[in-house]
């Protein structure tokens, strides 16, 4: 079946009024825009709205038993009828990487909502294919932190002894059902949508995310209808397009229901502060028409006045901004940021995060000798130029992994036989022990030096070698995408003029700290320095 988008709705709803209907709606994409566009299929479903209630099931999918639901679905009515099943952020098609989310949301209420913690917990575990008692049966809290890295695709937490806490208050698994790894509730369902629901039975998905990967996505897009209103992803300058077009629409709608609408610039103004967050559009919309009184047309004094800033890459953008140096741009943002209350500290986090960034990445390509720059398109960038040039960083890393150990092995040689004395005054090295304790840095072109004595270094276990060489720093973004952009800016500013950007943010930060000039002042001096000599007009 085909893909529908946003725009598409109507026409799937006079599908249905028709009688064409589909056993399985998959509804992708932001919550708010899910449960609207649920919201109107439920009625092109259910067209009589006494009773609607009654036959429209809500199920919370944080706490779901996936195949509880299956049960409820292939089960008759005995009343007849029409019955609409519909799971709200349903995790039946997560993507492994939405683990380490699910760690974030447990551990943050673990203390005041166990319960929901729980339910993340067995959700992580879920997506990397392990039952709910896993933690306990497969003892996870000792797993290494390559095998933690493999099973849910994040680094292993410092602290992972409260997620054995919580779920062992887990009650045993009686119900055989419980007990169903996730490929088998994947092929649950595809076994029972092949060989027919019952014909009144209608199951609504509704999920912020997807893996397209997975056997069960395939098989609904054959036998189900699937609803994408997802936008763009990437950096918000280039998802703005996209962005801008769900929002203005539910924004127009809210006002036309109050009998009002936006005057020229107002709209632009809304959408630069909120950004893409439907439900805030919606709400600052809302307060509009109400604080306008009689007005018919709401102008740019009244947003400005009323609308806050909500927009999240804030910091991001100045972040661009400052390492592109655009002096102009930084300093619009940096305003916003500092109206809106924006901590100093963290205005500065942000930049000094993207530029260790930036130089991390100068110093990949440094090492490759081959820069990224616009003539390597994205397409290229992702098959060729971004897998050759991780190979090689990490080619280098593991020589010098071997290196530190000849060294520490050298050093425990030498110190074994040396005499006490030796060891204790230090300064009075006979000649020829100093000359053996000066040790060559290997390079790409030299690396003999780090095999020829590896067999007298200590021997590494499997876990301990592929916890060690999986050397690719964690810090960088996994999107190729968002690599690609970080990638192009990192070859527009050598290794010496990042790191002295770096320098002047913690010059700033110094005297943030231990000064008492205006905030505004420290910013205005980081942008004009930097910008300049990084971009002299």
């Amino acid at each position: 079946m085909p893909v529908f988008k946003r725009q598409d709705i109507t026409t799937l709803t006079k599908k249905i009024a028709g009688g064409e209907f589909a056993p399985v709606y998959l509804i992708i994409g932001d919550r708010f825009l899910c449960r609207e566009a649920a919201a109107i299929i439920e009625i092109a479903l259910l067209p009589e709205k006494e009773g609607r209630q009654a036959r429209l099931n809500s199920i919370d999918g944080e706490g779901e038993n996936p195949l509880q639901t299956l049960a409820k679905l292939r089960t008759y009515n005995l009343f007849g009828g029409r019955q609409v099943f519909k799971v709200i952020d349903s995790r039946l098609l997560y993507p492994q990487a939405v683990a380490k989310d699910l760690w974030k949301k447990a551990e943050k209420v673990r203390q005041d909502d166990p319960g929901k913690a729980l339910n993340h917990l067995r959700t992580m575990l879920g997506l990397a294919g392990l039952g709910p008692n896993a933690w306990q049966t497969d003892n996870l809290d000792k797993a290494s932190s390559s095998q933690w890295q493999e099973l849910f695709k994040f680094n292993k937490p410092s602290v992972t002894a409260w997620a054995g806490e919580i779920l062992a208050t887990l009650p045993p698994l009686d119900n055989q059902a419980e007990k169903s790894p996730p490929s088998d509730v994947a092929k649950a369902y595809m076994t029972a949508i092949e060989a027919g629901l019952p014909p009144n039975n209608i199951l609504l998905l509704l999920t912020e995310t997807v893996d397209k990967r997975k056997k069960l996505y395939k098989f609904l897009e054959k036998h189900a209808v699937i609803i994408d209103l997802s936008v763009a992803s990437g950096s918000p300058t280039t998802a703005r397009k996209d962005q801008m077009i769900p929002i203005k629409e539910r924004v127009n709608q809210t006002l036309a229901g109050f009998g009002k609408r936006l005057g020229p610039g107002a709209l632009n103004l809304l959408l630069e502060r909120v950004g893409f967050h439907p439900a805030a559009a919606v709400m600052e919309a809302e307060k509009l028409a109400i604080y306008v009184g009689e007005l018919k047309i709401i102008n740019h004094r009244e947003v400005d006045e009323m609308v806050g800033r909500t927009r999240e890459g804030a910091i991001y953008e100045l972040s661009e901004a400052y390492s592109r140096g655009d002096l102009i741009e930084g300093l619009i943002i940096l305003e916003r940021l500092q109206q809106d209350g924006a901590h100093s500290l963290a205005i500065l986090g942000g930049l000094r995060n993207h530029v260790r960034k930036l130089l991390m990445v100068r110093a990949i390509q440094n090492h490759a000798d081959r820069l990224c720059n616009t003539s390597i398109p994205f397409s290229v960038f992702k098959q060729s130029y971004l897998p050759s040039v991780r190979k090689s960083w990490e080619r280098q890393m593991q020589l010098m992994q071997q290196t530190q150990q000849t060294q520490q092995a050298q050093w425990a040689h030498l110190t074994s036989q040396a005499p006490l004395s030796l060891l204790k005054t230090g300064p009075a090295l006979p000649e020829q022990v100093e000359n053996k304790l000066t040790i060559k840095t290997p390079t790409r072109a030299k690396s003999q030096s780090a095999t020829a004595t590896q067999e007298s270094a200590p021997e590494r276990t499997k876990d301990e070698i592929t916890e060690r060489d999986s050397s690719w720093p964690s810090s960088l973004p996994g999107h190729p995408y968002a690599l690609y952009n970080l990638f192009l800016q990192a070859a527009k500013l050598s290794s010496p003029e990042l790191r002295k950007m770096l320098r002047a943010l913690l010059q700033a930060e110094y005297r943030l700290k231990s000064s008492n000039l205006p905030e505004k002042a420290i910013f205005s001096a980081l942008l004009f320095a930097t910008c300049r000599a990084n971009h002299p007009t």
